[in-house]
């Protein structure tokens, strides 16, 4: 049975991918809560 290695290794990337596009957005919108909370608690 052949298995296309560009086929497979392109299935093998798409989360990969996803992840790398995602991950810092997600971080991004961590790290602003973080620092808002923190100003919220630095005021009270």
């Amino acid at each position: 049975m052949w298995i296309d290695p560009i086929h497979s290794e392109n299935q093998h990337a798409k989360p990969t991918i996803y992840l790398v596009s995602v991950l810092p957005v997600t971080i991004a919108s961590l790290m602003a809560s973080l620092m808002a909370f923190a100003e919220g608690v630095a005021r009270a």
